[in-house]
């Protein structure tokens, strides 16, 4: 991936570490093998005299040495990371309440010293088993007729005393950890560690230094005495004083006044927490939360309402599998959110990258030629505006097809997009090595009929990137071979030393085989450059879970900080690593350790920039640990008093927690819209909403984040609320059931809360799926707005009938799906009179007395819904079925 200084870097780590770790252990196992061999003993009868003997049992010993010095040296290497990060630590600038060391000492150093001591532990035992082995082997080529002699006693005592040494070691680390403690009220030290647990393990320092003198002593006395009484001391100090006293303590002391006790150390957990996870920097403010969003709200956020997002992700990818894969072989993995200027103007579209699956190869197809040689790369991307929608109820594609056809004029203005270099050698899904530049073309895209020759229905293509390695002569291809398992690569004659060999085609597998320190976004997203190529950029984090006193996430970490973002080429596979947060002392480590990795800033691509986001994870991360930690009292946190959730939606008749989404709009207090990561919050256990965050993407604003907190005097409702009431509303319900009735499944969107000024509205998009395919269709638009619920055919037209401008259609629109519009301006909205004469029920049709007249116009109004039903023309349909009702209640009544 060109970066051969980190890789020689770690390896030479890796061979220096196991060198050094196997020759330590080597001298120390053979230097105490070697002088309990050779040691005098006081001989009671002749030792066996036979050299056959020793020289197996030096065979042996040798063995089982050089194995345990393999073992011991394999141990060192693997740990690296670790003392790369311990020979280049870094301060926090922060010093720990309990012990005054700076948070570094616990993030870089304090596991090192913990690995150097558990490695120095074990080889110490070794060692001494090794001498009690020898001596034992000794003996018993004496008969058992030997006694030791006190240098033998001196040797055994050392060995003894060396592994008591490193035990006393351990308990001076001991009390550093327990400020790493999961097990208290919160993560840390609390009021049994700090004066219980710490003070025993200074005892325990004490008792083992008296079992130390003890063990030295005894080879002079010979007895045991002095050694056991020191012993059971320790024993008896480590049992009352690491359980029993520890126990009674929190039973007797702590318990019956807990908050009192343990107060400064949730203070200490609240302040740790809340530093750890960015949660200090979040800016507080109030929304008022006004119940109705009217004209004059709207026309002081004129941009709320705009781009809106109509499309959910999953729906929208069903979608684009369905009608923009071109072929079976492509397959969009994920589609992003994103931004580009339409019009001189920022617009949010979805944007997927058509990836080939060799997976989706049919099995004639399954060769190694057509997975190796031909069929190598995905081909351009699709972009859709989110808030735009065909009269089928499709997407709107600003760029689609292959090869990509950019539209040059929107509904929003011209897009200034070019794509030179569509081809996706590096993607989510390339998962297979390819080998380019072979003598077999490669596939590049299906020709259409104008475009084929009439021999040829596909184009094709060399590779003319930079990706990958020349396969060269005939050791580096048996290298390969031997490397993927493939002998083809050795044997084909369609390849020659020129012909270059892509893996590691994973971006994510990119970033990890350069960086493995760091932790890795689950959403890459795809971007088209202003030089037309297209580009991935990955989010990166810098993780630990070993900051003091803060409580960690569910995944395992108490620290996180957004510190990286890659850019891998899709074409040539390059990978940039960028810093983008260089306060953080675990980056500043890690590019210190390899300087040639990362960048600054300042070097990021200006074009790319324009499209950085606020991540996802990241972004989760905070706010779960901000339901918590957004309690900035040792009381509140105590009683658990106000603890948030986030909310939940449905999604195919399933609760999900609510996803953090992309909105634009204007932040109160800002004076110019944005691109933002929102997410609503509620109360543990209740269903209103209390308040939402905020992640800020644009310019010199990314990263920065606000929380808007509701009036505590005011109920607003929250997500599942509105789900419950979109449920209870009988006009709304109707029109699910007609919808749902055809064999069609009805798919509610995420229900998005959209501020607007101090006032909100809700929009959830509906679609339409045939049970029998995966192709969701847009079929209306939801906006609440107070008490008003709306459901019509675009989100124009809700946002309308939710502002009492119009009418609601009732059932009408549902035989068809409209265009998105150009949303009506307040001055242009109908005049009441018109919308009450477009609101009168059509006028009832003229029926016959006649029984046998009734009951042939009852058969055709049936026939007609039914034509109507497998025409899909759901308002004629609806329109037949109103016809036959009012005919059979003149039939009924005629009957009586």
């Amino acid at each position: 991936v060109g970066y051969q200084g980190v890789f020689d870097l770690r390896i030479v780590t890796q061979v220096w570490l196991f060198a050094a770790g196997a020759g330590v252990a080597l001298l120390v196992l053979g230097g105490t093998y070697a002088i309990a061999w050779r040691m005098p003993v006081e001989a009671l009868a002749p030792a066996v005299d036979d050299p056959r003997l020793s020289r197996v049992i030096h065979i042996i010993a040798a063995v089982a040495m050089i194995l345990l010095a393999i073992i011991f040296g394999s141990v060192a290497a693997g740990q690296w990371d670790l003392i790369l990060q311990y020979l280049n630590a870094k301060p926090f600038g922060t010093t720990d309440p309990q012990f005054g060391k700076d948070l570094g000492f616990y993030v870089f150093e304090l596991e090192a010293l913990q690995f150097m001591k558990g490695w120095a532990t074990g080889l110490a035992i070794m060692a001494m088993l090794t001498t009690a082995a020898t001596y034992g082997v000794r003996l018993m080529m004496h008969r058992g007729n030997a006694r030791s002699t006190l240098a033998v006693r001196i040797h055994i005592a050392l060995t003894i005393a060396v592994v008591m040494g490193l035990f006393v070691w351990s308990y001076w680390l001991a009390r550093f950890e327990l400020a790493l403690n999961p097990g208290g009220f919160v993560f840390g030290a609390t009021f049994t560690d700090d004066n219980i647990r710490s003070p025993v393990q200074i005892v325990k320092m004490v008792a083992g230094v008296l079992v130390i003198l003890g063990v030295l002593s005894w080879p002079f006395h010979e007895r045991l005495r002095f050694p056991l009484t020191s012993i059971a001391l320790l024993i008896l100090v480590s049992i009352v004083g690491g359980a029993i006293l520890p126990a009674a303590i929190q039973r007797f002391t702590v318990e019956p006044n807990e908050l009192q006790r343990e107060t400064p150390y949730i203070e200490r957990n609240i302040a740790a927490t809340r530093s750890a996870f960015a949660l200090d920097q979040i800016q507080e403010r109030e929304f008022a939360a006004d119940d109705f969003v009217d004209e004059g709200d709207l026309s002081l956020n004129p941009e709320a309402l705009l781009n809106v997002r109509l499309w959910d992700h999953r729906p929208l990818n069903d979608t684009l599998n369905t009608i923009q894969t071109i072929r079976p072989l492509y397959v969009y993995p994920d589609v992003d959110v994103d931004r580009y200027k339409v019009g001189g103007v920022e617009h949010q579209v979805f944007l997927a990258a058509r990836e080939l699956s060799q997976a989706n190869l049919q099995p004639t197809q399954q060769g190694w030629v057509n997975r190796r040689l031909q069929f190598t790369h995905g081909f351009g991307v699709v972009m859709t505006p989110v808030d735009e929608v065909s009269p089928a109820g499709e997407p709107v594609f600003w760029v689609s097809n292959i090869p990509p056809e950019v539209i040059e004029e929107t509904s929003s203005g011209p897009i200034d997009l070019e794509i030179v270099e569509p081809r996706i050698y590096y993607g989510e899904v390339t998962d297979a090595y390819v080998i380019a530049n072979s003598e077999t073309e490669e596939f590049d895209y299906p020709l259409s009929g104008e475009e084929s020759d009439g021999e040829a229905d596909q184009a094709t293509t060399r590779y003319s990137g930079d990706g990958g390695i020349e396969l060269g002569g005939f050791f580096r291809r048996l290298a390969f071979a031997w490397s993927f398992g493939d002998a083809n690569i050795l044997i084909s004659g369609s390849v020659d030393g020129d012909s270059r060999i892509l893996f590691r085609r994973l971006i994510q597998e990119r970033v990890n085989e350069l960086a493995p320190f760091l932790q890795l976004d689950a959403d890459p997203y795809i971007v088209v450059g202003e030089d037309g190529r297209l580009y991935w950029i990955q989010d990166a984090y810098t993780v630990t879970d070993r900051y003091p006193y803060s409580q960690p996430h569910g995944v395992g970490y108490n620290y996180v900080r957004n510190s990286v973002k890659a850019v891998i080429d899709a074409y040539h596979g390059t990978v940039d690593l960028y810093i983008v947060d260089d306060d953080d002392p675990i980056i500043q480590v890690w590019d210190d350790i390899f300087p040639e990795l990362f960048k600054p800033a300042e070097q990021f691509p200006g074009d790319l920039q324009q499209h950085w986001r606020y991540p996802q994870d990241y972004f989760q991360i905070q706010a779960d640990q901000y339901l918590t930690y957004h309690i900035e009292s040792a009381r509140g946190l105590f009683n658990r008093e106000d603890l948030w959730a986030i909310p939940q939606e449905l999604l195919r008749q399933q609760e999900i927690a609510v996803e953090p989404y992309y909105v634009t709009l204007r932040l109160p207090d800002q004076e110019e819209p944005e691109f933002l990561l929102i997410l609503p919050f509620t109360p543990r256990n209740r269903l209103n909403s209390i308040a939402w965050m905020a992640g800020r993407s644009d310019g010199e604003n990314y990263g920065k984040l606000f929380a808007f907190r509701f009036p505590a005097n005011k109920n607003v409702d929250g997500p599942k609320q509105i789900e419950n009431r979109i449920d209870q509303d009988v006009a709304v319900s109707r029109q699910f059931t007609l919808l749902g009735q055809q064999g069609s499944e009805v798919i509610r969107g995420n229900l998005l809360f959209i501020p607007v000024g101090d006032s909100y509205v809700y929009v959830e998009p509906i679609y339409l799926q045939a049970e029998t395919g995966r192709f969701p269709q847009l079929k209306g638009v939801i906006v609440v707005n107070g008490d008003t619920i709306a459901f019509e055919d675009t989100f124009v037209n809700a946002v309308d009938v939710a502002l009492g401008r119009r009418a609601a259609q009732g059932l009408s629109f549902l035989g068809d799906v409209p265009g998105q519009e150009t949303p009506v301006e307040p001055a242009a909205a109908a005049e009441p009179e018109q919308q009450e004469q477009e609101a009168e029920p059509a006028a009832p049709i003229e029926l016959s007395d006649d029984a046998a007249e009734l009951a042939d116009q009852a058969q055709a109004a049936f026939e007609e819904a039914l034509q109507k039903q497998r025409e899909g023309d759901w308002a004629g349909y609806g329109a037949a079925i109103e016809r036959l009702g009012q005919i059979l209640e003149r039939l009924s009544a005629a009957a009586e």
